[in-house]
Order: C-alpha cells, then structure tokens, then sequence
C-alpha cells in the first residue's frame, strides 16, 4: 500500500463528504417537492415554509456541487434573494398571528 500524504487523505475526506452532503440534500429536495405538489395552497401556513425549505435546498445543492466553491453566482444571489424574502414574509405572518 502507497503512503498517502496526511493533507492528500484530507483533501479525499472532504470531497467524499460534500458529495454526501449533495446526496442527501437531492433527497430533500425530493421530498420537499413532493409536500409542495400536495400542499399547493398558499393559505396552508406550512405552503410558506416549505417553500423556505425549497430556497435553502437550492443552495446547498449549489455549493456542495461545487465543493465549498460558489459555482454559478447568479443562481446563488437568485436563490438567497428568494430566501430572505420567503424569510420577512413569515417574520411577517406569524407576528400578525401574535
């Protein structure tokens, strides 16, 4: 067996671990698709939070396709921007339900 420098098995580590990550974040978005083809009504309150799952999903996929790296930053900046607002207008909704 080939000595492997400590940092190269690091390196490995990480690469196999985003790419899990990516996986399992794909499954989500599965799931999440499915709960918003059923829900589709935007007066379920939960209509808004998976919605929010959505955004964040979107954007780990991104970056963990990337591994750690940014990728398409226009994507990313569409998908936050989406998130912050999906974000206020739940802030929103739920102090006026207090």
């Amino acid at each position: 067996m080939a000595y492997v420098p400590r940092s190269q098995r690091k390196e490995t580590e990480i690469q196999e671990l985003f790419k899990e990550l990516h996986e399992i974040t794909e499954k989500q978005d599965i799931i999440n698709l499915k709960i918003r083809e059923l829900i589709n009504d935007s007066k379920d309150p939960r209509w808004l939070p998976i919605h929010i799952i959505d955004n964040a999903n979107a954007l780990i996929l991104e970056i963990s396709l990337h591994e750690g790296g940014m990728g398409n930053w226009a994507y990313i900046d569409e998908k936050a921007d989406g998130l912050w607002a999906k974000l206020f207008q739940q802030r929103q909704q739920d102090s006026q339900t207090l």
